[in-house]
């Protein structure tokens, strides 16, 4: 998975990262509400990290989607993300073959 994808894939689950501030909190709940809460959705005006960027002054996608993902788990981005499930589904099957 690219690093912009996994940037926006979590997105909602910011809460887990103590050093961000409530209102890039809200900038960021407003942007995921603008996308029907859809996080897949996000990456029509500009790369995801670039929007992130904009928002959360001390952003690094690396550490804070390793930090996310450790608290939230991969199944809830999974179950977030029906096109990511999808391609893990499908890795899945192709690993039975």
């Amino acid at each position: 998975m690219s690093l912009n994808l996994y940037s926006f894939l979590t997105w909602k689950d910011f809460y887990a990262i103590d050093n961000i501030d409530k209102q890039e909190l809200e900038e960021i709940k407003n942007v995921i509400k603008k996308y029907n809460d859809k996080p897949e959705l996000i990456n029509d005006e500009m790369p995801p990290s670039k929007i992130l960027l904009k928002i959360v002054r001390l952003y690094d996608k690396v550490r804070y989607g390793t930090i996310i993902t450790n608290k939230i788990g991969i199944k809830t981005i999974i179950n977030k993300c029906p096109h990511f499930k999808e391609w893990i589904d499908k890795l899945v099957e192709m690993s039975k073959t």
